[in-house]
């Protein structure tokens, strides 16, 4: 009896490999691009922001571009708005963990300031380029990290490991968590990071849907950007 063929992935290994490869070659130009302009130490600031999201963006938005059949895969479709609701409900109960972790973390590491605020240097901003900064970390920004990880790296990791789906859709839930809160480099950072990644990947197995977990991340950097700006982080 001839063996059924198996079924063709929607992310072929090579896909995700140049995937991988293209991002980061695309983060590096465009941020040594930035580097090199000589820009004010708080427009240097918003050009990695814009940097980021072009980096991170470009190579994903490619290959959904040239495969459509990949965006239903990773959960870009319509959503229904209690969906959205229970985001932001999910929002508020984690929030306080969130805060509670990233201030054990710091004092655990020593930091005598948030080091998103030292970095983002919101204190030294006003007008446009707070404007901007909200732009890409509340709008660009959380928009291309879940295609990433929650779109495309968990929609790939349930296609490949163990037979029992259930296992499948644990290790795909650790694994694009972990990931996410180490491309975040930052030690005191990584750890919440990990916390929202996970909860962003929980509403995006449940639901079926990206929006979700982009909504999560979205009003979570909106709160965050906020608190910074206002000087209270």
């Amino acid at each position: 009896m001839t063996r059924p063929a198996p079924a063709r992935r929607v992310w072929p290994t090579r896909d995700l490999v140049w995937l991988v490869l293209t991002t980061l070659l695309a983060t590096f130009a465009a941020g040594a691009a930035v580097a090199f302009a000589g820009l004010e130490p708080v427009d240097e600031v918003l050009g990695l922001l814009v940097a980021s999201a072009l980096g991170l963006g470009l190579p994903v938005g490619l290959l959904l571009a040239l495969r459509p059949e990949r965006r239903a895969a990773i959960g870009l479709r319509r959503t229904p708005w209690g969906e959205i609701g229970r985001a932001l409900g999910w929002l508020l109960g984690l929030l306080p963990v969130v805060a509670l972790v990233s201030l054990a973390m710091q004092t655990l590491l020593g930091y005598d300031e948030n080091p998103q605020a030292e970095a983002l240097m919101l204190d030294r901003m006003s007008g446009a380029r707070l404007a901007v900064v909200a732009l890409f970390t509340v709008g660009a920004v959380p928009l291309v990290e879940e295609l990433l990880f929650r779109g495309v790296l968990i929609s790939a990791l349930l296609e490949r490991g163990p037979a029992d789906p259930e296992a499948r859709r644990r290790r795909a839930l650790i694994v694009s968590s972990v990931l996410f809160g180490l491309i975040h480099i930052e030690p005191a950072v990584i750890v919440p990071t990990m916390l929202l990644g996970a909860a962003a990947g929980v509403l995006r197995l449940r639901s079926g849907s990206l929006w979700p977990a982009v909504t999560l991340h979205a009003a979570n950097n909106a709160v965050a950007t906020a608190v910074l700006a206002a000087g209270l982080g």
